[in-house]
């Protein structure tokens, strides 16, 4: 290998090399989280919380909850009671939440993916809404007797930037059984 070949190849690794420190730094490196049988792939940075749905009034505690600065990902399940498909569980789901949020979006599809956005204003510690607002994509999964909701928020003025990486993070979603 000539000294011009070898300079370049070292070049080459430290800028590799530099890429992946930086990647970790910046919390860009993937981690997966697993609930019961789900499991979801998310950038890194987010840790696993017991009570993080300060902002969200009137819900039950998800089976996971996951938080990352702003943004959060709630991973929850219930039983198939009277519903015969997905389909009609995500729309049934999209019209028990249009009370709940300032707006709910049609059920939406990207690769497979059933989905349908909500945007809400955050509240407070008082439980009192804040000028400031959320916006989330609430996906929908079937598995065994079980239908899934994973809902992945942050946010609304940076939602935009961030779909494309919430719906990897949707797509992302296994079951073991």
């Amino acid at each position: 290998m000539s000294g011009k070949a070898r300079v370049i190849a070292l070049v080459s690794a430290v800028l590799v090399l530099l890429g992946v420190i930086i990647a970790i730094v910046s919390g860009n490196s993937e981690r997966t989280f697993t609930c019961d049988e789900l499991s979801i792939t998310v950038n890194g940075g987010f840790t696993e919380e017991a009570d993080t749905l300060k902002h969200m009034n009137g819900l039950s505690l998800p089976e996971m909850a996951l938080v990352k600065g702003s943004e959060s990902v709630y991973v929850d399940n219930s039983g198939k009671d009277g519903f015969d498909s997905i389909g009609e569980y995500a729309e049934a789901m999209r019209d028990s939440n249009a009370d709940s949020f300032d707006t709910v979006s049609d059920v939406l599809d990207s690769d497979g993916v059933m989905y349908i956005e909500l945007t809400s204003k955050y509240l407070d510690e008082n439980q009192r809404e804040t000028s400031k607002t959320s916006k989330a994509l609430l996906a929908f999964y079937e598995n065994g007797d079980k239908f899934w909701t994973v809902q992945i928020s942050g946010p609304e003025s940076s939602y935009a930037s961030r779909k494309n990486a919430y719906l990897r993070w949707a797509r992302s979603v296994t079951f073991s059984k």
